[in-house]
């Protein structure tokens, strides 16, 4: 698992200026890697262009998104009509809310979801 930080916009707060720990959250592989969330939305696929890159032949070119839902106030994740799914918690789904670790897979990678929460955008 890789992250492409240079595509990444950086948190700010509200007078714009960037925040220290970006907004406290992160995926951890199961090898204990972690990879700093600093902006969203967030894709995470095969290919280069994604934000995370994940290097698995299971791993769709653009598997899944994780973004912000303003409404809800929530991190959530979403399947970009991968081939081999994403599951939450062991179950299939297209969309889910994200919480504090919980498991996601993506074809055969197991990611944690951590948010300290610190700070989440547009708050």
């Amino acid at each position: 698992m890789q992250a492409q930080s240079s595509s990444i916009p950086a948190a700010n707060d509200q007078s714009g200026s960037p925040l220290p720990g970006g907004f406290g959250l992160c995926l951890v592989d199961e090898n204990g890697k972690t990879v700093v969330i600093q902006g969203l939305p967030v894709t995470l696929g095969r290919l280069d262009e994604n934000q995370i890159i994940l290097k698995e032949s299971t791993i769709s070119a653009h598997h899944a998104c994780i973004d912000y839902h303003q409404q809800l106030e929530a991190v959530f994740i979403e399947d970009l009509d991968s081939l081999n799914g994403l599951y939450i918690d062991g179950r299939a789904t297209r969309k889910n809310v994200l919480q504090d670790g919980v498991k996601i897979r993506l074809g055969s990678v197991t990611l944690t979801f951590r948010d300290t929460g610190y700070i989440h955008p547009l708050t």
